[in-house]
């Protein structure tokens, strides 16, 4: 396998190279495969199916609400950003739980979080594996809220952050929240709402969720970093497209503190940030059109027109993801199981 990702490298590095008149590969290659999308654009669930989701979210109180957190050692700034200004919450503790999923792939953050004498209404946990997908899946399986949110490890909130969130969802039928974003690093807010894809007019950083959205959307496991928030949006987007989100104003502070992916004193990623970056983008997009391109469910022969018709896009999508097929193919996987899902449920 991993012979067949180096050939995939090479290639792309070449075919790069590589100019049709004024457009380099790179950019005709996205061209077009979204040409080749444009017929299913406007395509949608079924009316049956759309009723059957609208009617799975349950709009009721807030009785209490998850905050799940993803570390990666970053011991740090988990302390103090995150862990600091939750401290500082002006909330009830029996209102709110907060989870914190350790992907660390040293020892030294868990060792810490273990030996910490931890308020009953925090949750610790040790992954492994590598993966910010992963981690928020382990933590909305733990997840015991009406709605769940995300914090990154080196964000701070003010203390009314649970407050607005808890009146902004009992204030109406609000599948999400989302808040702002202010970026310490750059000295400007990051949430943008000029961009054609409308999953990029949210930014997951701030964004709170009722429940039910993850009986039937999930993060995807093989995007081990950046883009994960849109490819979940973009599920959302397709399985209730008239959703209601209410904006709140007061923003958050995120610092950028380096990573694996970022450096020390630097704001962009750096260069092994910058590969998995454009692979997981690329994965990204090929799960959001897979998704569109297969909402027919009541077409008999549903599982052979899926199977068909990815058979002829993976060829294409193969380039978008820098030749990880493996990754390619679990997501479809994935993608069909979601979409089988609803088909039997809502059929019922």
């Amino acid at each position: 396998m991993e012979t067949l990702i180096l050939f995939w490298r090479e290639l792309e590095k070449k075919l790069f190279k590589i100019k049709f008149g004024k457009y380099q590969w790179g950019f005709l290659r996205q061209a077009v495969y979204h040409q080749l999308n444009q017929p299913f654009v406007d395509y949608q669930l079924p009316v049956q199916a759309l009723e059957y989701l609208a009617g799975q979210i349950d709009y009721g109180p807030v009785n209490k609400i998850s905050v799940i957190i993803p570390t990666r050692d970053r011991l740090a700034s988990l302390k103090q950003y995150a862990l600091d200004s939750l401290r500082q919450i002006n909330f009830s503790p029996d209102k709110y739980e907060i989870i914190i999923v350790d992907n660390s792939i040293s020892d030294e953050t868990y060792q810490y979080l273990s030996s910490v004498k931890w308020p009953k209404n925090y949750q610790i946990f040790r992954l492994t594996k590598p993966g910010i997908c992963r981690a928020y899946n382990l933590g909305v399986k733990s997840a015991t809220g009406d709605v769940i949110t995300f914090l990154d490890d080196d964000c701070r909130v003010d203390q009314e952050l649970l407050n607005r969130i808890y009146f902004s969802h009992q204030a109406g039928h609000y599948l999400l929240r989302e808040g702002l974003i202010y970026d310490e690093a750059e000295k400007t807010i990051l949430n943008r709402r000029d961009h054609p894809e409308k999953e990029r007019n949210f930014l997951d950083g701030n964004i709170s969720y009722r429940r039910e959205v993850f009986d039937f959307a999930s993060f995807n496991e093989d995007i081990i970093y950046g883009w994960d928030g849109w490819d979940l949006l973009s599920q959302i987007f397709v399985f209730w497209p008239n959703f209601n989100c209410f904006y709140d104003q007061v923003p958050i502070k995120h610092y950028r503190q380096p990573s694996v992916y970022r450096d020390v004193g630097q704001v962009s990623h750096n260069r092994k940030g910058k590969k998995i970056y454009s692979r997981t983008h690329g994965l990204w997009q090929a799960g959001k059109y897979c998704l569109k391109r297969n909402l027919n469910i009541d077409l008999p022969f549903f599982a052979l027109r899926f199977f068909f018709k990815e058979m002829f896009f993976i060829s294409f999508e193969i380039f978008l993801v820098y030749g990880h097929l493996i990754w390619l193919i679990k997501s479809k996987i994935k993608i069909y199981r979601q979409l089988l899902k609803i088909k039997l449920t809502s059929e019922c």
